[in-house]
């Protein structure tokens, strides 16, 4: 196999309004034909930049990742399935499913487009989700003109939504759950909002059952805040392979502000119950300026409890990017992915996440000191 070669062109589909793509890190608009010919040219494909960067500094990437699942799930040497993709021979085998905003947490870092809990805090705001996708829009490059076609479709389709003052919001339609392949499919994933609150979810997995396909690898992203019914246990039970990847942000108290209004007790019941089920456990960690200063003691938890995680750095929106905090604080800071400079619009965008946090703390009735002193400290040497 080529080094540069990747399934997700080829055989995966992520289904979420606005678009479908094959792969999450993809750029909106990629030309995904010229991804594969890339790849079966042996090269690098440049809208692969995310992966390279982490396979460049000896990090793992999904790349690698959902080639190794294929590989295994599929029962096919990945030299043969890159065989079968030179000779056109493939299809859908693997679906990630981002089936509604349903969530039950009003995450830092998140908003009402992907948590209805955010959407109902704010839904006195009429025009609170047409206001986070202008937002998106207006953060968008002016030559992006595939992101701008994309978002402002999306744009429109939400008017309707707000109008009523929806704060659930569908994004896969019927038609898409009627048309997956389920019995050749090798992994199914769900992400949120939060999965295990999604009855469809579960609808989706029956039909895996009816179709007999118990070998396919099973990925639900989750918030671990949710008490799994007996007939929840009962369907997930008989698939071999069930990952619940589990997003946390930081321990104890940081966790709980991080991701309110959740308690860090209900997930360690919960990490307890599904490793008593024998599901198979990891890590999301989304890093932003809000708890990269307490990045040692989050993995070193991690590591105590052995459970592997990836981190991943917010960018989006950019005033909660790690990279947006005064140069002081990154250089108290032991970790290699953030650049030791103060770039152009660090400190403007961190005086903007300090106001952003203000008001998230006078909707949730709660403050950031009570949480998180340390970091409450240099908010306030700031706060303009």
């Amino acid at each position: 196999m080529n080094n540069y070669f990747c399934v997700l062109p080829f055989y995966a589909k992520e289904f979420k309004t606005p678009e479908t793509t094959p792969c999450c890190l993809l750029p909106i608009g990629t030309d995904v034909e010229q991804v594969k010919r890339d790849m079966l040219d042996g090269q690098r494909s440049t809208a692969c930049g995310k992966c390279w960067h982490l396979e460049d500094r000896g990090a793992k990437s999904d790349r690698q990742i959902k080639n190794e699942i294929f590989d295994f799930y599929a029962d096919k040497d990945i030299d043969a399935v890159e065989s079968e993709c030179n000779q056109g021979n493939y299809s859908t085998r693997i679906v990630k499913l981002h089936t509604s905003n349903l969530c039950n947490s009003s995450c830092v870092t998140c908003n009402g487009l992907a948590s209805s809990l955010w959407a109902n805090i704010r839904k006195d705001d009429g025009s609170y989700l047409l206001n986070e996708t202008q937002e998106r829009i207006r953060r968008l490059k002016p030559d992006d003109s595939a992101g701008n076609k994309v978002w402002s479709a999306h744009l429109a389709w939400l008017e309707g939504k707000v109008q009523e003052k929806e704060t659930y919001i569908n994004f896969v339609p019927k038609s898409v759950f009627e048309d997956i392949n389920y019995k050749d499919l090798v992994m199914l994933s769900f992400v949120g909002g939060e999965p295990l609150l999604e009855k469809k979810n579960f609808q989706a997995l029956e039909q895996l059952l009816a179709h007999n396909n118990t070998n396919c690898f099973i990925s639900l992203v989750s918030n671990g805040s949710v008490e799994l019914t007996a007939d929840q246990k009962h369907i997930l039970s008989q698939f071999k392979n069930v990952n619940i990847c589990l997003s946390i942000d930081g321990i104890e108290e940081r966790f709980e502000y991080m991701r309110h209004p959740l308690k860090w007790s209900v997930l360690l019941d919960n990490i307890k119950l599904f490793r008593e089920l024998n599901y198979i456990l990891s890590v999301s960690y989304l890093v932003s300026n809000v708890n990269v200063l307490y990045y040692k003691e989050t993995v070193a938890w991690f590591n105590s409890q052995k459970l592997p995680y990836n981190h991943n750095m917010v960018f989006d929106p950019p005033y909660f990017s790690p990279y947006a905090l005064p140069i002081e604080v990154k250089n108290s800071i032991d970790l290699s992915s953030i650049p030791k400079v103060q770039g152009e619009r660090d400190l403007a965008n961190f005086r903007l996440a300090i106001k952003e946090l203000q008001e998230q703390d006078r909707l949730k009735n709660i403050s950031l000191k009570d949480y998180m002193p340390e970091f409450y400290n240099i908010v306030k040497r700031y706060q303009v």
